[in-house]
Formats: structure tokens, C-alpha cells, sequence
């Protein structure tokens, strides 16, 4: 029963990737926030704004653990654990503090 569960969303996923009529939003970086009733999502490309998603807390604690899940997956099976952002700005700044150059678009 899970098995056809998890066929028919992966289903629905080709389906919205494919319809024209569904946006596709790319980003590379966001800021959130919370408010009484939801958290709030600024989502970014390039460090500029794209979308304001606002979600339940129910939404967003289910979409963090299935991102959770997502990621974990993918680091164990390419045996590599992908770096946060926050851990990428931390090693950039202190290639900063070496004095070595930084590139960055920061």
C-alpha cells in the first residue's frame, strides 16, 4: 500500500513539472520568519526576492522533516554531506581572514 502511495506522488510531481501552467521558481537562498499564526518565506535568487510563501506550522514542520529525510538520502547514497549555507560562509570568511582572495557575490 505505501509503495502505490509513494508511485502516485512521485506521479503528480512528473505531472506539475510537465504543465506549462505550474510556475518553476529556481533559488539559491532565503530568509524566514514567524509570525502567531504562520512561518513566512522569502524565498531568493541571486539575492534577489522571488516569492513570499506563507505556511501553517503543521506545513512547514512536515515540509522541514521531509526535506530532512530528502537530503539525508541523498547523502548517504553519494556517501558526501552537503554543506549549509551557513557553514559555506563560514569557511569563505575565513579564507577572508587568510587574507586570500574572495570572489564571492555576497
Amino acid at each position: 500500500m505505501e509503495e502505490k502511495k509513494s508511485e502516485d506522488l512521485v506521479a503528480q510531481l512528473k505531472e506539475a513539472i510537465e504543465l506549462e501552467t505550474v510556475p518553476k521558481i529556481y533559488i539559491n537562498g532565503f530568509i524566514n520568519a514567524y509570525n502567531v499564526a504562520d512561518v513566512v518565506l522569502l524565498l531568493k535568487q541571486n539575492q534577489k526576492n522571488v516569492i513570499v510563501v506563507n505556511m501553517s506550522y503543521t506545513t512547514a514542520k512536515s515540509l522541514a522533516g521531509k526535506l530532512s529525510d530528502l537530503i539525508k538520502s541523498f547523502e548517504q547514497k553519494t556517501e558526501h554531506e552537503i554543506m549549509s549555507i551557513d557553514v559555506v560562509k563560514a569557511k569563505l570568511a575565513k579564507d577572508e581572514e587568510k587574507g586570500k582572495g574572495n570572489e564571492s557575490l555576497q
